[in-house]
């Protein structure tokens, strides 16, 4: 079964989640193979902490208020950027973060 996750607080109350049932099970393993191979390398997104922050500020990095964590050749990895944005998804994340939107 593959599902959707209501990520939203507003499509949470309003329970508008997607599924598909796949009963073949060749096809089932086929998709979760693909799954496994688009979600890999798995990463944990997390609120940097306040010495991160002081660290981007003084270098004047862009402080997206994120860290991403990974396993890599047994170690752990962290970025304080997206890994996996290409240049013009940075450029466009960035504009937007100087746009005066309230939390």
């Amino acid at each position: 079964m593959i599902s959707s996750m209501n990520f939203d607080p507003r499509l949470a109350m309003l329970n508008t989640e997607l599924a598909l049932v796949i009963h073949s099970k060749p096809i089932a393993e086929q998709s979760a193979g693909l799954f496994n191979r688009a979600s890999s390398p798995s990463w944990r997104v997390e609120l940097a902490s306040a010495a991160v922050m002081a660290s981007l500020r003084r270098t004047g990095a862009p402080q997206s208020g994120l860290v991403w964590t990974t396993e890599k050749n047994g170690a752990t990895v962290t970025y304080d950027y997206d890994p996996e944005a290409d240049f013009y998804r940075s450029v466009i994340t960035g504009l937007f973060t100087i746009l005066p939107v309230d939390k």
